[in-house]
């Protein structure tokens, strides 16, 4: 979405421009603040990374712009109720037929 867009949402709901706080997420909207957005794609990416490249999960915490790796996990739990070097244990083993 756009500036342009999140500005139509701010004209529609009748707020303001300059009562309103850009940094607070619109939850009714399901809308997230840029810092979280940011970090939402960053843990997508380093998903990818970690179940569709192998990649170790500290390879790919530095990658997505993590400073620690101790941070990225806990955030990785969060998002995606799992630690990343279980993640990546789970993808790679081969699923069993039944």
């Amino acid at each position: 979405m756009g500036a342009g867009a999140f500005t139509s949402l701010i004209d529609i709901e009748g707020i303001h421009h300059d009562e309103f706080n850009y940094a607070e997420p619109l939850p009714a909207a399901g809308l997230f603040t840029p810092l979280q957005f940011q970090k939402q794609l960053r843990l997508i990416e380093a998903r990818r990374l970690i179940v569709s490249e192998g990649r170790s999960s500290s390879s790919a915490a530095f990658e997505v712009g993590y400073e620690g790796a101790s941070h990225f996990a806990r955030d990785y739990l969060r998002m995606f109720g799992i630690l990343p070097g279980k993640d990546r244990l789970e993808t790679s083993r081969p699923r069993r037929q039944g």
